[in-house]
């Protein structure tokens, strides 16, 4: 485990997975530790125009590929199911499963067939999934044009009429009731109290455990402020990425301790 991972577990004083940190290295792991299945969601879809042009959510992917790298140092981590978009960057785990994305709908499709098909103990939907897409694309004057091909340039201005995408976010509460789901909430220039409570509101629709509530305004290359909050509304601050992929998985593995207790 890396340093920055290691003194976020070390802080967390509640968990208890059967084993003693005592100097910031891995856990060794117990013989009956039980085996768990996790589900990361990284990156930015894209929402096609024409076949050549896109609408993109820009995300790298790079808290994504720290979440995994986090749960795949902890006790019992089996598999990691990481659904990305075309340009996320990828976990450097043997346990992962890399499945590359495109659009909302591919993405909803690929946690559909995942979740089919396993148990899994923990999901961190971290991805940039769009929330509308290309309905239709016209002329000034009312044409409708062809997007099965690349629409001709030399145009005057088109209008695009978007639509919204599915809420990914709500398939995870009915398809995997039993997992404990971290979800993300972004939002650009606004108050702590205004951003805490747009992250509580998605937590209580979407039945979260627990979400991650960030500001575009104080995420940099070299540090990302962001607040973990729980279904009582408690609060824990973060400030870089491998400080919250660290802290997510400490959380998801205290969550699935008390469960067990």
């Amino acid at each position: 485990m890396n340093g920055t991972a290691g003194s976020v577990w070390q802080r967390e004083q509640s968990i208890n997975i059967g084993v003693i940190i005592s100097d910031g290295n891995s856990p060794e792991m117990n013989p009956g530790t039980k085996k768990y299945k996790f589900l990361v969601s990284s990156g930015g879809t894209r929402e096609k125009i024409d076949e050549v042009r896109s609408i993109t959510n820009s995300s790298t992917g790079e808290l994504g590929r720290l979440v995994c790298g986090a749960l795949a140092e902890m006790p019992g981590c089996e598999k990691i199911f990481y659904v990305c978009g075309p340009d996320a960057a990828h976990p450097d785990t043997d346990k992962a499963d890399v499945l590359p994305v495109s659009d909302a709908d591919s993405a909803a499709e690929a946690v559909k067939n995942i979740l089919s098909k396993n148990y899994v103990d923990g999901i961190v939907h971290a991805m940039a999934v769009s929330d509308y897409r290309v309905k239709s694309v016209k002329t000034s004057g009312g044409v409708e044009l062809e997007r099965r091909q690349k629409i001709a340039s030399g145009k005057d201005d088109l209008l695009l009429t978007l639509e919204a995408t599915p809420k990914i976010i709500s398939l995870f509460s009915r398809l995997a009731p039993q997992a404990v789901l971290v979800g993300f909430k972004l939002l650009c220039g606004a108050t702590k109290e205004t951003l805490i409570d747009a992250a509580f509101d998605l937590l209580q629709k979407n039945n979260c455990t627990f979400v991650i509530a960030n500001d575009k305004y104080f995420i940099t290359e070299s540090s990302h402020k962001a607040y973990l909050i729980d279904r009582n509304k408690n609060i824990t601050e973060y400030h870089t990425k491998k400080e919250i992929a660290a802290g997510i998985a400490v959380k998801i593995y205290s969550t699935l301790n008390e469960r067990r207790a």
